[in-house]
């Protein structure tokens, strides 16, 4: 249901982003677990799942150990400052991941197709890559090694077996292909054009009109 306050939600969602990580290291992945193994998706005995959650508490407790504790203790520096410096590191990485894959989804032009009553979504399956994702920052070498290759985000949808560092090929053989077949090829110019977009369908969806209509 609508809130009022999702008309402000262009300006929060990027807190949201930056907590994006930390939220995973503290809450996210041991709920994840939990679900994941209440629904199903994880099919495992309780022994493996006993023992994969012995794995996960161990990473996370050496995690914090040689991060936090280690470098609070050792270092000489103020925990102020270690602590500070590990939620800024998270922050500025939870901007970039959260964003990243935002632009490839929630930017203009993409459609947000809602399921049938049987879970399904009445389109073909690779129309359905095409409409509902965006590609953006082509031009720019650093901006799809520092991604990943996720700046091509049509082309690994697309084609999720191939390896990223051949999509800037693939990506004007399937705008190419997109247009002669009249299917949406969504794309922005730059990275920062992408967040721009984002803004604006952020704040669009948080009218109320909009968020019914998109949500019809």
């Amino acid at each position: 249901k609508y809130h009022p306050a999702q008309r402000y939600q262009h300006i929060y969602a990027f807190i949201a982003y930056c907590l994006s990580t930390l939220s995973w290291i503290v809450i996210k992945d041991y709920r994840q677990f939990y679900n994941y193994s209440q629904n199903g998706v994880y099919k495992s005995t309780k022994q493996e799942m006993a023992m994969d959650f012995v794995k996960l508490f161990a990473t996370k407790i050496f995690y914090h150990l040689y991060i936090l504790i280690l470098p609070i203790v050792w270092l000489g520096y103020g925990a102020g400052l270690i602590i500070g410096g590990f939620v800024l590191m998270h922050a500025i990485g939870g901007f970039f991941l959260s964003t990243v894959f935002q632009l490839a989804h929630v930017v203009e032009g993409t459609t947000f197709p809602l399921p049938d009553d049987k879970g399904e979504i009445d389109n073909e399956w690779a129309i359905h890559q095409m409409e509902t994702t965006a590609d953006f920052g082509h031009s720019s070498k650093f901006l799809t090694w520092f991604t990943g290759g996720l700046t091509h985000q049509v082309e690994h949808h697309l084609f999720p077996d191939i390896c990223h560092i051949h999509y800037p090929q693939i990506a004007p053989i399937v705008k190419q292909t997109a247009e002669e077949f009249g299917v949406p090829y969504n794309y922005n110019d730059s990275y920062w054009g992408a967040l721009k977009s984002h803004v604006v369908i952020l704040k669009k969806f948080g009218l109320p009109d909009d968020f019914n209509l998109a949500n019809a």
